[in-house]
């Protein structure tokens, strides 16, 4: 058996997939075995017959060869390269990129990004599940020296908003690591949660990204529990934890509100609520968005068009105010297949690690597109927003591109990485002969 599953993966030309191919044969060539000695063979000449059942292993191993061996999504490649050239062409025409110089900035952000992708891509995300603990703990210390050493503007350290969202692939190896454990492994996942939302609330500070980051890193958790990677009782953690979630934010947004909140972020709130009512303030953004919407055509500018208001979190709205409501349904639609193919990619994989990282990203690309869009179109209070593609600036652009680049790699290596290192049981089997 030793030399047959040797001969076969000899044929495989990409080693990180000859564990997984050798652990695959060495289990049926044993499963075989056993269903021979129950006939009544004796151990070796069961495993003779096992290993002559299963053919030529040279034959055997070219086959496996074209089926385990990295592979590229085009699909997502394609779609990267046109969202890119959309996203400068939209952010160009909207006048959000307003200068020569603020164009050429941004294609090099954009290029930087591209090259940072494709960079992960053939990088092997496992070593994420192995490290997990390590990574976060520099990106903890990164958070704290950006934190002290970063500048702010309106009391907020904007560059850090997007960097903070690469605690989710980090998190998915967290869980991945505690994976068998029982309510302590979901204590100390809770722990590794609250404290990237905690960097996001008084870090930052940004309420908004440490609510991101408190629905994605809990809903991967329950995602977690519900796939059985902890021995406890499932009914019970996720309810606890849904109740938790929906409970612990209702009882701070009210004591927030009577003890927390300045003035003026209540306006702000007011101001959403009843935007009449703070026309020459706060509400005015919301009255003026709505007017020109309502005025927008389905192609061709708005006649009503009286505001412009490229270069701020409002770009869609400019599009469909400038364009027309046609190419900002086309945006929309491109952004939710994006979403769809990283939900696609990560519901195909068989390793636990690619799953979990792949869902997590897919839920961060849906909670920002689906608040980027509720903002623009004022069903959410006005907030900083950073919809893929279509957000100007460097730390935006090369989040989402390691972001894709890491699903890029997941599905590269589905066929190839196995859920632990190979360790040949009739190695085991002689050692414990020799015992």
């Amino acid at each position: 058996m030793e030399e047959f599953i040797r001969t076969l993966t000899e044929q495989i030309r990409c080693v990180k997939a000859r564990d997984v191919v050798a652990r695959e044969i060495e289990n049926h060539i044993m499963d075989q075995t056993e269903h021979y000695e129950a006939g009544g063979m004796d151990h070796e000449r069961a495993q003779r017959e096992a290993v002559a059942q299963m053919g030529d292993p040279v034959g055997i191993g070219v086959e496996l060869d074209h089926i385990h061996r990295p592979q590229t999504d085009w699909d997502m490649v394609c779609m990267v390269a046109a969202f890119s050239i959309g996203g400068l062409l939209i952010q160009y025409l909207t006048g959000a990129l307003s200068e020569p110089w603020m164009l050429w900035k941004q294609c090099a952000y954009t290029g930087i990004g591209l090259i940072l992708m494709a960079g992960i891509y053939y990088l092997d995300y496992s070593f994420i599940g192995n490290h997990a603990k390590e990574l976060y703990a520099a990106a903890v210390l990164l958070c704290i020296l950006g934190s002290v050493m970063m500048p702010t503007v309106n009391g907020m350290h904007r560059g850090m908003i997007m960097p903070m969202y690469l605690f989710v692939p980090i998190y998915g190896g967290i869980l991945y690591q505690y994976r068998g454990q029982g309510y302590r492994g979901v204590a100390k996942s809770i722990l590794f949660l609250l404290i990237p939302v905690y960097i996001g609330w008084r870090g930052i500070p940004s309420v908004s990204t440490a609510f991101h980051l408190c629905v994605v890193c809990g809903c991967m958790l329950l995602i977690a529990v519900g796939r059985g990677w902890f021995v406890v009782n499932r009914a019970k953690i996720i309810g606890t934890v849904i109740v938790t979630g929906v409970l612990l934010p209702a009882v701070f947004g009210v004591f927030a509100w009577l003890f927390l909140m300045a003035d003026y972020q209540k306006m702000r709130i007011q101001a959403f609520l009843h935007p009449s009512f703070f026309s020459g303030g706060s509400g005015y953004i919301y009255e003026a968005v709505r007017r020109m919407l309502a005025g927008s055509r389905f192609i061709g500018g708005s006649a009503d068009k009286t505001e412009f208001l490229a270069g701020s979190d409002f770009l869609l709205t400019e599009l469909v105010v400038s364009y027309g409501s046609f190419f900002g349904i086309l945006v929309v639609v491109a952004l939710a297949a994006l979403i769809l193919r990283a939900f696609h990619i990560s519901s195909m994989q068989k390793n636990h690690l690619g799953f979990m990282i792949g869902t997590g990203i897919g839920l961060v690309f849906l909670l920002l597109v689906v608040e980027g869009i509720a903002v623009n179109f004022t069903v959410f209070p006005a907030t900083t927003v950073a919809l893929p593609f279509l957000t100007v600036g460097g730390a935006a652009t090369m989040v989402y591109d390691i972001l894709i680049g890491l699903l890029l790699a997941i599905y590269r290596y589905q066929n190839v990485l196995g859920e632990k290192p190979y360790k040949a049981r009739w190695r085991i089997g002689v050692r414990m002969e020799k015992l």
